[in-house]
């Protein structure tokens, strides 16, 4: 995924499933210069991670 694609997936009003290595996230925010997201698993919500954008994947 890219960082637009990120961004456009926080802003709308639908929930669109996004992948990590298999496993369903919710992403958080976004950080453009590093091109990194803030996420957490659907099933852990108390668990952010700061992952590569490019890792996350659009089901």
């Amino acid at each position: 995924m890219n960082v637009d694609r990120a961004k456009q997936i926080i802003s709308s009003p639908s929930e669109i499933e996004v992948m990590y290595f298999g496993k369903p996230v919710w992403i958080e925010s976004i950080n453009s210069s590093s091109g990194t997201a803030w996420v957490h698993p659907n099933d852990e919500p108390d668990h952010d991670m700061e992952v590569p954008v490019s890792d996350l994947l659009e089901h």
